[in-house]
């Protein structure tokens, strides 16, 4: 937690233009193919927590975009053949603000996810987001997002979506 802390003060007193968020998953699902033929989807058990940095890099009149990361901190969770897997991912991304107002904002993210507990010998897919976010203060918003996780070994291929609620803290300058 002390990490955690430090990571956000510092975030937004040394950069500018950046957004530091949590985001807590609500509902989820995955699928898994196999070159076998079998396929499953289910419900996940646990949703996970991620946290994550975006960097403004550009921005034009209501459009902002960047370079992003993101750790899930606590994994997302399933249970197969009774025993409960753990997928965590760091994502490296490129995302996309579209300011509607000066309150409400969309969100579009596409980048790799780097698989990490019980998947970490997976190899890194494809992920991508899109969300909507509400200002509360000129530092603080909420929001809602949608988000998918692919990752893939040498027989199977997952896909883990879910809905989150997100919160962070922007530091426009």
């Amino acid at each position: 937690m002390k990490i955690i802390s430090i990571f956000f003060i510092l975030s937004n007193f040394i950069f500018c233009d950046s957004k530091i968020w949590l985001s807590i998953g609500n509902d989820g699902k995955y699928e898994v193919s196999s070159i076998y033929g079998y396929y499953n989807d289910d419900d996940l058990k646990n949703t996970g927590v991620e946290l994550g940095y975006d960097f403004s890099f550009k921005k034009i009149n209501k459009l902002s975009f960047g370079p992003g990361l993101a750790y899930s901190f606590k994994p997302l969770s399933y249970l197969d053949y009774h025993s409960n897997i753990e997928i965590g991912f760091f994502s490296v991304y490129l995302f996309s603000d579209y300011w509607i107002n000066d309150k409400i904002s969309t969100k579009a993210t596409l980048g790799l996810g780097f698989p990490s507990h019980d998947a970490e010998d997976s190899n890194p897919e494809l992920i991508y987001t899109i969300g909507l976010n509400y200002k509360i203060t000129n530092k603080v918003f909420i929001g809602i997002s949608y988000k998918i996780y692919n990752l893939s070994d040498d027989i199977s291929d997952w896909k883990f979506s879910r809905i989150c609620m997100d919160i962070g803290s922007f530091n426009f300058k």
